[in-house]
């Protein structure tokens, strides 16, 4: 679950008791939450991305305040009909007076996405020197010992070895500055 689904969900949940609904009703607002990011998506340009959870949260809101206004039980086409409205009045009313922007705003990275991102170039530096590199010297080491030649093609690849070494870790240095 996202921000912009935490914020709906919070929110809804603080406008509108949920565990009153039945369970076809829970899991259409759990489908709601992350569907609202496409219902509230601009025809022109972009939100930022407060914009957007300011968005989220307006739209729970006033979803729960429909849901809580009606009496009696509510049932599943109902916070589809109440939901379906709000998302017209979002349209119609030019996105509650929300303005958009041009360039799309950089994407928020979950803590796992970032832990990603900052491991793939450690484990592809552990392949490339423990697999890839031990198979081309291999097997340029034994081509060279079949022949009286130089072999260049297995300094080459030592020497490729160790610059890609070096140089991920004097990348690494740099970004740790």
């Amino acid at each position: 679950m996202d921000s912009l689904e935490k914020a709906f969900t919070e929110n809804l949940e603080q406008a509108f008791n949920i565990s009153s609904l039945n369970s076809d009703a829970q899991k259409y607002l759990q489908e709601l939450s992350s569907q609202q990011k496409s219902d509230f998506t601009p025809t022109d340009g972009y939100f930022s991305n407060e914009t957007k959870e300011h968005l989220a949260r307006e739209g729970a809101g006033r979803l729960g305040r429909a849901l809580a206004a009606r009496s009696g039980a509510v049932n599943l086409s109902e916070i589809q009909e109440e939901w379906q409205k709000i998302v017209r009045d979002f349209h119609q009313a030019r996105y509650w007076g929300q303005s958009t922007q041009r360039q799309k705003p950089p994407k928020i990275l979950t803590e796992d996405q970032k832990r990603t991102r900052e491991l793939f170039p450690y484990i592809w530096a552990a392949f490339q020197a423990l697999i890839v590199m031990k198979l081309v010297i291999s097997y340029f080491g034994l081509e060279s010992a079949d022949s009286d030649e130089t072999p260049w093609l297995l300094y080459l690849a030592i020497a490729f070895s160790f610059c890609s070494l070096v140089f991920f870790a004097w990348r690494k240095h740099k970004k740790g500055e």
